[in-house]
């Protein structure tokens, strides 16, 4: 009897043991199915933008390839504007204008603006090229064997934040302007079309506006803009200066017809300057030499002298 209970007991054991393994196995196979069936929760993202997760998970293919994933945003050269402005004297002034404009068009540059002109007896001219700026070291070499260096200034100016920017925002109005459309595809009414329509028609413009605006970063950080005074040097003689008493006497007749001229024209303005107190003065001495006649009318007239008297 003893045998059959400890037979029983041992019976209803191993049942138990296997019902519980049976029962842990559904309820882990449960579980997985659970969390496979939920999806993991992503916070929602603002438009145009990509959840860090699926960054992470472009990401990682280009890493274990090790190639940049395709969204990457590429490393900018730094966006530099130069300019530099030269003051030069030489013989033939006519002559270095050309000059500047060859040594501008052999570095690969061209000529943004020039004025050649006569001031009194002396000829100047100002030219304004432009060249790229890995060569401006080599045409401003070149320029300056021309003639003097009388004075030179160089500014630089970094644009690479505001490039930097301008493009952030290209490519957001671009992920705004795609957004747009398909909204415009899915209006329904004629007040939905106008409006997308008409906000389209915003981000397009802003898109194109910044599009000048980072094609004229580009032009003023590519090209190096160089700015040349051109003037005749000084004759020698004037620059040694003549002591004789010739050369004193010519120079104080010349300074003299200068004093002369200036108190000429002095003269000549303030006459066309008063035409109007002409006519005044007439009428001035007009009147004086009419009050001097009355009063010489007025005066009583001397007694006759008496008869006989001496």
């Amino acid at each position: 009897m003893r045998g059959v209970l400890i037979g029983l007991a041992a019976a209803m054991v191993l049942i138990a043991a296997c019902g519980g393994e049976r029962l842990g196995k559904e309820a882990g196979s449960a579980a997985v199915r659970g969390a496979s069936a939920v999806p993991e929760a992503v916070p929602p993202q603002p438009a145009g933008q990509v959840s860090t997760a699926d960054t992470a998970r472009s990401a990682a293919p280009a890493a274990a390839g090790g190639e940049a994933a395709p969204g990457a945003a590429p490393t900018l050269d730094r966006k530099i504007v130069v300019n530099v402005f030269l003051d030069l004297t030489l013989k033939d002034v006519a002559a270095g204008f050309q000059r500047v404009a060859a040594i501008a068009a052999a570095n690969g540059g061209l000529v943004a603006d020039a004025s050649l002109r006569q001031e009194g007896k002396e000829t100047r001219a100002t030219v304004t090229v432009r060249v790229p700026t890995e060569r401006v070291q080599t045409a401003l070499a070149q320029i300056r064997e021309l003639g003097t260096v009388a004075s030179e200034r160089t500014t630089t100016r970094d644009v690479t934040e505001e490039y930097t920017d301008v493009e952030a925002r290209l490519r957001t109005l671009a992920a705004t302007e795609q957004q747009l459309l398909v909204l415009l595809g899915q209006a329904k009414s004629i007040a939905e079309v106008l409006q997308v329509q008409d906000r389209l028609t915003a981000v397009r413009a802003e898109i194109e506006r910044l599009q000048g605006r980072q094609n004229l970063l580009n032009r003023l950080s590519d090209l190096a803009t160089i700015q040349v005074q051109l003037r005749p040097e000084e004759p020698a003689e004037a620059r040694a200066g003549d002591g004789s008493p010739l050369a004193a006497l010519r120079r104080g007749w010349e300074a003299s017809l200068a004093v002369l001229g200036v108190v000429g024209g002095g003269l000549l303005t303030a006459l066309a300057f008063s035409w109007w107190l002409a006519p005044l003065l007439v009428i001035g001495l007009w009147l004086a030499r009419r009050a001097l006649r009355a009063r010489a009318a007025a005066r009583p007239a001397p007694p006759p002298a008496a008869a006989g008297t001496p």
